[in-house]
C-alpha cells in the first residue's frame, strides 16, 4: 500500500507541476519522499529529489531568476548526487550528474558544468537517444559559454537534430518540450554574437509554445526570458 502511495504522489506531483501547478507539486512530491524514506527505497527516494529539484528550477525560472530558487536547486541536486553515489544506485546517475550540471550552469561555472555533462552523457542508458539530444544541446551551450563556441554551437544544432530524430521514443509533449528547449537555449546563447540566429531561433521557439496550450511551463519560462533576457534552461 506504501508503495503505491508513494508512486502515485510522486505521479501527481510531476503531472502537477508539468501543468504549471509547482506549489501543488512541492506538496505531493513532499508526500511520496516521506514514503520512500519509510521504506527505505532509496532508489526511488533519490528520483523524487529529482522531480522536487525540478520545481526549484521551475520557480526560479518564472520569477525573475530568483537567487533563493537557485540555492534550493542546486541543493537538492547535491543531495541527490549525495545518495546515488553513496547507494551505488546506477540507473540513477546519469540524471544526478545532469541536475548538478544544470545547477552550474545557474551559478555560471560553465566548465564545471561541461565535466557534469560529459559524465551525464557517459552514463545515460544507450536506447534513451532522444533524451541524449537534448542533454547534448546543454552540453553544447555550457561548451559555448566556457568560450568554445564552435564546439558548443555544433553540439546545440547536433543535440537538436538527434531529439527530432529520435522523437518517436518520447510521447509528443516531451519532444515539443525538448524541441522548444532546444531553441530557446539557441536563442539565448547566440543574442550577442549572432543577433539574426538568435531571433530565428526565439521565433521557432515561439511558434512551438504558442501554438500547444500543453506547454505551460515553457510559456512561462518564455516570458521570463522576454523580460529578463535569460532562460534559465
Amino acid at each position: 500500500m506504501k508503495k503505491y502511495l508513494g508512486q502515485a504522489s510522486l505521479e501527481k506531483g510531476q503531472k502537477l507541476r508539468e501543468a504549471g501547478e509547482t506549489l501543488e507539486a512541492i506538496d505531493a512530491i513532499n508526500r511520496s519522499i516521506a514514503v520512500f524514506a519509510s521504506e527505505k527505497n532509496y532508489s526511488a527516494f533519490a528520483h523524487a529529489i529529482l522531480d522536487r529539484a525540478i520545481c526549484w528550477q521551475h520557480l526560479y525560472q518564472f520569477y525573475d531568476n530568483d537567487f533563493g530558487y537557485a540555492v534550493l536547486y542546486k541543493k537538492e541536486a547535491e543531495g541527490m548526487l549525495e545518495i546515488v553515489l553513496e547507494k551505488k544506485i546506477q540507473k540513477e546517475l546519469a540524471l544526478a550528474f545532469y541536475i548538478n550540471a544544470k545547477a552550474q550552469m545557474i551559478y555560471g561555472n560553465y566548465k564545471k558544468a561541461v565535466e557534469l555533462f560529459n559524465q551525464a552523457l557517459k552514463n545515460i542508458s544507450p536506447d534513451r537517444k532522444a533524451q541524449r539530444g537534448d542533454w547534448e544541446t546543454n552540453l553544447g551551450k555550457a561548451l559555448y559559454l566556457s568560450h568554445n563556441k564552435s564546439k558548443g554551437l555544433q553540439e546545440m544544432l547536433q543535440g537538436l537534430e538527434i531529439i527530432k530524430t529520435h522523437r518517436r521514443e518520447v510521447d509528443d509533449y516531451t519532444a515539443q518540450v525538448w524541441i522548444s528547449g532546444a531553441y530557446l537555449r539557441l536563442a539565448e546563447t547566440l543574442k550577442l554574437d549572432r543577433p539574426s540566429d538568435s531571433k530565428k531561433y526565439l521565433k521557432q521557439a515561439r511558434a512551438i509554445i504558442d501554438s500547444e496550450a500543453s506547454q505551460v511551463v515553457r510559456k512561462k519560462q518564455l516570458a521570463n526570458y522576454l523580460k529578463t533576457g535569460k532562460t534559465g534552461l
